[in-house]
């Protein structure tokens, strides 16, 4: 596995061979996929290491077992599908299952959209049809239908 400097330089590199004679707004365009790029690989790096600290120190998973390593989850940002794996524990005690990582970010179990994102969209959707939300958000990756269901489950929420 390449080291979090190896990948930032990388991306750094592309970004400085980046020809702007071919036009301001190509060059800008390619410039920020390649600063979604970084942004993932950074989230992505972040994630698996807080998930080795885990492992590594077992005061801060105190009962915790591992159960399953090297597991894969994919969330869609707005800056494009993150990919990382992390480990499965169960609780020695009350044999409770769960992905601490998630847990300590924050990531909702079975979502596949990052809270973020659904902001964005929910959003974008006040004012756009829903297929239009989700081009202007993650470029097309969000179906009509779950920016609709998304943009209801918000509304609902805050009618309770």
């Amino acid at each position: 596995m390449e080291s979090i400097h190896q990948v930032v330089a990388e991306i750094i590199n592309k970004i400085l061979d980046i020809d702007i004679t071919q036009g301001l707004t190509p060059s800008l365009a390619e410039m920020k996929q390649h600063a979604d790029e970084l942004i993932r690989e950074v989230a992505k790096h972040k994630l698996e290491a807080l998930d080795q600290a885990l492992v590594d120190n077992r005061k801060l998973r105190r009962g915790w077992i591992v159960e399953h390593k090297d597991v894969p989850r994919s969330l869609l940002t707005g800056h494009g599908l993150l990919q990382y794996k992390r480990r499965y524990y169960r609780n020695g005690k009350t044999g409770q299952r769960r992905y601490l990582v998630d847990d300590l970010a924050g990531i909702e179990k079975y979502e596949r959209i990052e809270v973020g994102l659904t902001a964005q969209l929910c959003e974008a959707a006040v004012d756009n049809s829903y297929a239009k939300s989700s081009k202007l958000c993650s470029g097309g990756e969000v179906s009509r239908q779950t920016v609709m269901s998304k943009t209801r489950n918000v509304h609902s929420c805050t009618l309770k």
